[in-house]
Order: structure tokens, then sequence, then C-alpha cells
């Protein structure tokens, strides 16, 4: 739509891209071998050809002319003399104009096709999101011996989508060249930059990982042989770099994730359907920023949100809803074992406190928790509950510590082990004595705090 007017309604699927990469960054030139990329994004093989380039120009134009502004694509799409099939282009925008491009009810969002599952399945998403992590925390680590017998066993990737079987080929050409098997490595990235090619425009951001690793290939191979020629090969590759970044996206993403969540939780009103509706909505927008953030390899981020996706299950999940309550502790479980196969920092203790209240309050979480694999101790062994007070008093914060002391006290009377609540819960006391309002706060939450009484909790127990 420019200034209003419909612009698009015979759109092409080639000349829709080319206005968006051109309005969305006026006076920037965009060269042929940009053109080429955005093409090629929309089933462009081969090299781009001069005619296959008119063909855009016209189809843009009799957009316009259809729309009644004929003239305004001449006086904004600017070029060379001669200079209409070789470019470089811009747009210039004129006086106040303001240009927003529809494609109807099908419109892609920046984020289509940003998933693991090829079905929007969260708990075949949580498999493939673990598998992937472990292929990550390997590389991360300098292990491709390993890394390349995970990424080999077919199994582990079934069901997987075509974003991350793109994805996949990309890491499976980073693993080869790790392990010098360079012909190999070659092959996964060709691969990769097909599936690229042939999937939608969001994935285009790998392109450039996939140029960057091949490049870091070829030096790796030969780099006394290699390197006069490859730098201007380089500069020319940072000149054409359009600066894909998936973090700003995978960021709007989570933060939709949390209102979504807010949402849900303040709807109690809401029919079925529509909660269901809602439920899906925050599923598809937590596991695309997943995707983006492990794509973009922004571990710390990815870890955040599977925490956060975890915690919305914990908080919308009616009390005996064992689906919702299970998919809190997988996702819990595949959160913790990402921060620690990577050895992320720990910058609070809330993720032992979600997952240990979670536990303590339900039996189906208990369930599932018993048969997972935790990476570290799991919230059914007395030693989860320790870590979560070491980490709360790391915080210095003292409603994390409370927390955290509720939670070992908690589990304590659950196994009988009087002696440690009673030092939990007089660890506790000490702690409300040196900051008085926060038993309000706790109050207020909903928390009931333990008698100090060591025989109230044994008849609790019973």
């Amino acid at each position: 739509m420019l200034n209003g007017v419909n612009a698009g309604s015979t759109r092409s699927a080639w000349a829709l891209p080319v206005l968006h990469a051109l309005t969305q960054r006026p006076g920037v030139a965009l060269s042929r071998a940009d053109l080429a990329d955005i093409l090629k994004s929309r089933g462009l093989r081969g090299d781009l050809s001069a005619r296959q380039i008119l063909r855009v120009w016209s189809a843009l134009q009799s957009m316009f002319a259809e729309a009644g502004v004929g003239d305004a694509l001449s006086q904004r799409l600017q070029h060379r003399p001669r200079g209409r099939t070789s470019g470089p282009w811009s747009w210039l925008l004129q006086p106040g104009d303001e240009v927003r491009l529809h494609a109807g009810r099908a419109a892609e969002q920046p984020s289509d096709g940003w998933c693991f599952s090829h079905v929007p399945d969260a708990d075949r998403t949580q498999t493939l999101f673990r598998n992937l992590g472990e292929v990550m925390a390997l590389l991360w680590k300098g292990l491709p011996e390993e890394a390349w017998r995970l990424l080999d066993e077919e199994a582990r990737w079934t069901g997987a989508s075509a974003a991350l079987l793109a994805l996949l080929s990309l890491l499976r050409g980073e693993v080869q060249a790790k392990r010098r098997c360079f012909a190999e490595a070659y092959a996964a990235f060709d691969l990769a930059q097909a599936q690229v090619n042939a999937g939608p425009p969001s994935l285009a951001f790998l392109l450039e990982q996939i140029r960057v690793q091949r490049v870091r290939a070829r030096y790796a191979e030969q780099p006394a042989a290699v390197y006069a020629g490859l730098l201007p090969e380089l500069q020319d590759l940072q000149r054409r770099s359009r600066g894909f970044d998936p973090t700003p996206l995978a960021e709007l993403l989570n933060l939709e994730l949390l209102c979504l969540r807010r949402k849900l939780e303040a709807g109690g009103d809401l029919c079925a359907s529509d909660r269901a509706a809602l439920l899906g909505a925050m599923e598809r927008a937590a596991m695309a920023s997943l995707f983006g953030f492990m794509a973009g390899r922004q571990f710390e981020r990815a870890q955040c949100v599977s925490s956060n996706l975890a915690y919305a299950y914990q908080r919308v999940a009616p009390a005996q809803d064992a689906l919702l309550i299970g998919r809190a502790m997988r996702w819990y479980a595949a959160s913790t074992q990402l921060h620690l196969s990577l050895d992320l920092s720990w910058n609070s203790a809330w993720e032992y406190i979600f997952i240990g209240e979670l536990w303590l309050s339900s039996v189906h979480a208990r369930e599932t928790a018993a048969s997972l694999s935790w990476q570290g101790e799991g919230p059914g062994q007395a030693g989860f509950y320790s870590a979560g007070v070491q980490e709360a008093h790391r915080s210095a914060d003292p409603r994390q510590q409370a927390h955290a002391w509720l939670n070992l006290h908690g589990f304590a009377v659950i196994q009988r082990d009087f002696d440690c609540a009673s030092a939990a819960v007089q660890s506790l006391h000490a702690l409300l004595a040196r900051h008085p309002d926060l038993e309000t706060l706790l109050r207020v939450e909903g928390y009931t705090l333990p008698w100090v009484s060591q025989a109230s909790w044994q008849a609790e127990a019973l």
C-alpha cells in the first residue's frame, strides 16, 4: 500500500519481496547479487538473468499501474542510466510517503517457518530442541566426533521441519569441516543452501551463515594456499552482507510468549476454543523464538525462552491437567539440560524455585520428572533443593531465598527428613526477621509459612 492506495492486487511472487527489500532501506543500494539472494528464497535457480530482472520490474510496474499510481514507481525506483538490468537500485522516498506491504489473509509473518517440528507439536518440538541442544553443546566444547555421531542418527531428527533440516545440514557441514572431511562439508553446505532457497523467506538469514562457514572451511583446508585469494572474496561478502540477524525478531517473539501467557492467566471466562487458540499462539511464538535463538547461537537466550515456556505451562495448567503439567516439567528438563551442558551462567535461582514448586505441588509433575533423564540432580533429589538455596544466596535476593527455603522444607517433609525440615524453617524465619516486609509479601502471594514446631510437620506428613 502506497500512501493509502493498494498496489498489490496482482502480486508477483518475486516482485513483492524485492519491493519490500527496497522500501525497508530507502536510499541504500541493492546490488544484482543482493537481488539474486532475495529471489533464490523464492525459487530462483542458477544465475539471475537480465530478462528475469526485467520481469520483476514489469510486475512491479503493473501492480502500481493497476492501483492508479503508475508514475509513482518511476519516481522512486532509482538506478544508473542504462542500469535497469545491471543495478544497483535504490528507493527514493518522496515527501509524505508511507509504504506498507499487504498480502491479504495469507500474508507471511517474518518468522513463518521458524519451527522445529513439521507439525505444531509441542512435545515433538521439545525432543528436537533437546537433541539440537546436545549437538550445539558438543560443538561448543570442541567435540566434533561426538557431535557428528548425534547428527548422523536419523531417528533423532524424525519429524524435523524444513527449517530445522536446513539448519542441520549447515551444522553437518561445520562438523565435517572440523573433522577435516572437506568434500562432505561442501556437499552439506550445498544442501543447506538448496534447502534455504526452497524454504520461506524467513530462513534467508541462514544464507549468511552458510557463506561464512563455507569460506571458513576453505581456509581451514589449505590456509597457506588460499588466503590471498580469499581476501577480496571476504571483502565482497562483507559488502553484500545485509546483516541478517534472527536475534531481534526472536526477542519480540519471546515477549509475545510472555504476553500471551498473561492473557491466558487473566482469561478465566474464556471458552475452551478461545483458550486453545491462545495456547496454540503462545506455543508458536515460543517455538519460533527458540528456533531464532538457537540458529543465531544465542544459547543463553534460548535457555531463557525454554524456561519461559515451561513456566507458562505451569501457570496456565489446571490442577489436574496431566498433559500441560507434564509439558511444563519436560520443558524445564530441556532447559536445564541446555543450561548445564553449555555451562551457562546462572543469573538467579528462579528456575530451581519454579521446578521445585511444580514437583512439590503435583503428582503428575513427579511422575513426569521420574521418567526423564536430568542433567545433574533432578527435583526428586535433595541436592536439587540445596543447589536452589545456594543459587538464591548468590543472588542476594531475599525473596528468592525465602522461596528456596520453602521448597527445601517442603521436600524434606515429603521425604520425612524432619531434621532438614527444621533447619530449613529456622533459616526461613531468620530471613523473615531480617526482612519484615517479606512475610507480608509471601502471604499476599498465597504462600502458607511453616510453623516452627517440628511436631506440626510430622503431623502434616502423616
